[in-house]
């Protein structure tokens, strides 16, 4: 009875361990390519501030997009309950913001953002099925692709 035990759980050890062991490099993989997309967003960023400026002194950039295939027609959008303008389709529109807590909306919808002076933020303007305009946080490289 004995040997029958030993024989069945050693290898059931084994197999613990060695999913054990597995777990934890996935988990550092995934940590080492999160890390790589972020680096690779930065430098994007950096990169795209020939095309939109750097933000000005002690201030944010927060830049707001929508695709060339967005429907619908142009979207009213907001800042901290101020009117900014409206957004058409393959169009983006920077905003300058102090450091801080800020409320961009539309008519429907609102995103709040916490922005840090001298970065740019990107948020992508979307419509959802039944034509609700939606802001979504979005990356330097998403919004590369638009401007292209």
């Amino acid at each position: 009875m004995r040997r029958i035990l030993v024989r069945v759980m050693f290898p059931c050890l084994l197999l613990a361990l060695a999913s054990a062991t597995s777990a934890q490099q996935l988990r550092i993989e995934s940590k080492g390519q999160a890390a790589e997309g972020a680096e690779q967003d930065a430098k994007l960023a950096v990169a795209l501030s020939e095309t939109l400026g750097l933000p000005k002194n002690g201030k944010a950039q927060v830049v707001l997009f929508r695709t060339p295939k967005s429907p619908g027609d142009d979207i009213s959008l907001s800042g901290d309950g101020k009117p900014l303008g409206e957004l058409p389709a393959g169009h983006y529109l920077p905003v300058s913001s102090t450091a801080g807590t800020h409320v961009f909306g539309t008519d429907t919808t609102a995103l709040t953002l916490n922005v840090d002076a001298g970065k740019t933020y990107f948020v992508q303007v979307a419509r959802d099925r039944t034509g609700r305009p939606h802001l979504l946080r979005s990356t330097a490289t998403s919004f590369q692709r638009v401007v292209k």
